[in-house]
């Protein structure tokens, strides 16, 4: 050194980690599309939907704390649909699955109009004040219980005789229907849709 000053520039470059999300059960070809949400470590919020025709998805994106949502695909029910994604210093792998979706459909009658009735199915508390509450699950077994008595007013309610059950399918589409203050009917449409 001559005695001069001397000015250093640091240049920071934002590392870039690959979060690669894979996906199973689609058809070749069958658009799927994937939203990436959330804060890197540095408070920088990340919103990015990427859409593929492919089985895999690439992001790159720095440190943080993501969140995933996958759509459903005509028919088709990602499993897991969402969650989170923590990204630390390395790469992540996602394993997304594409089951085919189902209808559960419950058909309220005899309530008045817009009163609000509930259905628990799985744990999931899922409520309208239409006639119909309908679900989309892939096969399998589903616990579900109608919140009874649905109380209008202090003198008015209704009962459903039948609250709880399991449904369970194999291949077909199903759907109960709920009649209020006396009777519970079930009806399957499928061959193999049993109600337990």
């Amino acid at each position: 050194m001559n005695g001069n000053s001397v000015n250093i520039s640091v240049y920071w470059v934002e590392i870039l980690y690959k979060i690669m999300i894979i996906e199973s059960g689609l058809k070749n070809g069958s658009e799927w599309s994937v939203t990436l949400s959330g804060y890197t470590f540095n408070g920088q919020y990340i919103n990015v939907t990427m859409k593929s025709e492919n089985n895999t998805m690439v992001f790159s994106e720095p440190n943080g704390t993501y969140k995933f949502f996958v759509r459903s695909v005509g028919g088709f029910l990602a499993i897991p649909s969402n969650g989170n994604i923590y990204v630390s210093g390395s790469s992540i792998v996602k394993r997304i699955v594409f089951l085919i979706e189902y209808k559960i459909t419950f058909l309220a009658q005899g309530l008045p109009s817009n009163v609000s009735w509930y259905v628990i199915i799985n744990g999931n508390n899922i409520s309208s004040n239409s006639d119909k509450i309908e679900i989309s699950e892939t096969n399998g077994n589903y616990s579900f219980s109608v919140v009874s008595p649905i109380y209008i007013n202090s003198n008015m309610r209704f009962v459903a005789n039948r609250t709880t059950g399991t449904i369970y399918s194999t291949t077909f589409q199903f759907m109960v229907t709920l009649r209020t203050e006396e009777t519970l009917h079930l009806q399957a449409v499928g061959l193999m849709a049993v109600l337990i």
